[in-house]
């Protein structure tokens, strides 16, 4: 109705004159509820609680006081207060307005308050145009009824229609519900429904249905449907210690765990890769999957360092002076991982007598650092002989012999 009203009362809003208009005897101010300028007063028809109303005061030529034309001229002006002659039922706003020219509009918007009627009228506080203005045609009644009763608007919240969700992430379904004619402009209604193959936490297509009906009978129902998907996996791979020393034997410090949304927490095994000599060895996990995650693969990495060696010198504690240079002693290198390398001793005086240097060096390869180890020995000296030789007979001279 009230729509009805505005679409009649825009046309012509500032026409100076209007065809059928009845005779005045002054200019006039008019509202634009409907075409017609005259003392019946027009009907403004609103709800409590509605959307407010609204209509155009105008300035009509009319040539009926004696003067011609427009009294509005120059710097003139016409001055008028507004008013609501019940203000509990409805309200007018501005309540003052001064109108410059002929062409001068006024836009009046008037709020409902309560059921009942209310004449909203002009009054003149000034007029310095030396003419007259009939007021009159201004009036008109605001008839505000009950409320409009329209359906509620409900909303699915939490889920969107047409959304995916990953399992364990899938937000929690609710309702509200719009309806402010009832007194409600917020309730929460309880959830419909949820159906799906699996609606409690399965996989597929979920809808989630709210419905409501007012305290005047109407009934609004929305579903959304959405669809529940696998959720990401994750597998964290922690090796601890990170680094270790070669053993000769494979190294295996690491687990793996795999998570998910919804509460998945378990183990999967971990193979190696270059995890015997030193270096650098790789551990990975892999998880395949279950009815509500997808699989995944997780690495880390672990250092394996070089192991320390010993070398040992191995000599007599002495021996006997020969004039040669003497190398009496033996050399070698151990370490873990069956680790036997023979080495070279090398000599420092070791030719006189008294005290010979042995001395020998690893150094080192891809698992074991290297090593080294001296000793000494000592050179004593050789033991003599005389050897007496003599004639088994000789002749006899006379001296000594």
């Amino acid at each position: 109705m009230i729509a009805r009203l505005l679409r009649r009362a825009s046309i012509g809003a500032l026409a100076l004159t209007l065809i059928g208009a009845t005779a005045a005897v002054a200019d006039d101010i008019s509202n634009n509820l409907d075409s017609s300028v005259d003392a019946t007063a027009e009907v403004m028809s609103l709800n409590v609680g509605g959307p407010a109303g609204s209509t155009i005061l105008r300035v009509i030529q009319a040539n009926g006081d004696g003067k011609q034309g427009c009294n509005l001229t120059g710097s003139t002006t016409l001055s008028v207060t507004i008013a609501s002659s019940n203000a509990a039922v409805a309200t007018v706003t501005p309540s003052s307005a001064t109108f410059t020219s002929c062409s001068d509009t006024k836009t009046l918007t008037v709020t409902p308050g309560a059921i009942g009627s209310a004449t909203i009228s002009l009054t003149q506080t000034s007029n310095t145009t030396g003419g007259t203005f009939n007021l009159a045609p201004a009036t008109f009644t605001v008839d505000v009824a009950g409320p409009s009763n329209t359906a509620p608007v409900v909303t699915v919240t939490g889920v969107k229609h047409g959304d995916a969700y990953p399992y364990g992430s899938v937000p929690t379904a609710g309702c509200t519900v719009n309806d402010a004619e009832d007194g409600h402009p917020t309730v929460t209604p309880t959830l419909s429904a949820i159906t799906g193959p699996n609606a409690s936490d399965g996989l597929g297509s979920q809808t989630a249905t709210c419905s409501y009906t007012d305290m005047g009978g109407l009934t609004s129902t929305v579903s959304a449907t959405y669809t529940i998907v696998k959720a990401a996996s994750v597998v964290t791979v922690k090796c601890d210690p990170a680094n270790v020393t070669y053993t000769g034997t494979e190294q295996t410090p690491c687990t793996a765990v795999v998570t998910g949304s919804g509460g998945l927490s378990t183990t999967a095994p971990v193979t190696y890769a270059d995890n015997t000599n030193a270096g650098t060895a790789t551990a990975t996990a892999s998880f395949g999957g279950d009815p509500t995650h997808l699989g995944s693969t997780g690495s880390a990495s672990f250092t394996i360092g070089k192991a320390p060696s010993t070398s040992t010198v191995t000599c007599p504690a002495a021996v006997a002076w020969t004039g040669d240079a003497l190398t009496p002693c033996t050399a070698k290198a151990t370490g873990t991982g069956n680790l036997i390398v023979a080495l070279t001793p090398i000599y420092t005086s070791n030719t006189a007598v008294g005290t010979a240097t042995a001395s020998a060096a690893f150094g080192g390869d891809d698992n074991h650092f290297g090593s080294s180890d001296s000793t000494t020995f000592d050179i004593q000296k050789a033991d003599s002989v005389v050897a007496l030789a003599c004639p088994k007979s000789a002749t006899y001279t006379g001296s000594a012999i």
